[in-house]
């Protein structure tokens, strides 16, 4: 870095004082940087060691402190995604879409386990698809909420071509997956 900007310096691009004010915005910059990684490397450690402490009492939760704080959960990341839209960070506002686009899928897998609820798999990807296609549709706009949604929609057809075609007689099977197939 030094060496590049004293060929800067050299070619007459930059002054010396220039050159100088280059070198202490940047030692400002990376100051501080170590300290930093640190933090979140200890916040990282913390937080895995709460959800490891979660996942091992997990059956002595209540169930509507589960479902709670799930629910406060998908509503903080549906308003990070909602706020990041506003003030046009895109980045933020796509990762808190895919967020909750994954949060919505285990809220609904809690409630149909803590209700002991009898459905297919079809049932609850379907309705999640269904469920998440608005805000998936506002808010996400890049090939990072793009291609886990349209994943997830190939596979929710695959598994209700799977749990129903086979119904069908061999004829209307065939003519049924390659209408889909062609139709995707």
């Amino acid at each position: 870095f030094r060496r590049k900007v004293q060929e800067w310096q050299d070619a007459g691009l930059l002054s010396p004082t220039q050159a100088d004010a280059i070198f202490s915005y940047e030692k400002d910059r990376k100051s501080g940087k170590f300290g930093r990684g640190l933090v979140w490397v200890g916040l990282f450690a913390i937080l895995v060691g709460v959800l490891s402490i979660i996942a091992s009492h997990w059956y002595s939760i209540p169930a509507g402190v589960k479902i709670g704080a799930h629910l406060i959960l998908n509503i903080a990341v549906a308003v990070v995604a909602w706020k990041a839209a506003r003030d046009g960070r895109d980045l933020v506002r796509e990762g808190a879409t895919l967020a909750l686009f994954a949060l919505t899928l285990t809220i609904m897998v809690l409630i149909g386990q803590v209700f002991q609820l009898d459905g297919s798999f079809t049932g609850l990807t379907a309705l999640w698809m269904v469920a998440t296609l608005p805000f998936m549709a506002f808010f996400g706009r890049e090939r990072l909420t793009a291609i886990p949604w349209m994943i997830a929609l190939l596979a929710t057809i695959t598994v209700a071509m799977s749990e129903h075609v086979y119904k069908l007689p061999e004829f209307w099977q065939m003519c049924f997956i390659t209408a889909v197939g062609t139709y995707l």
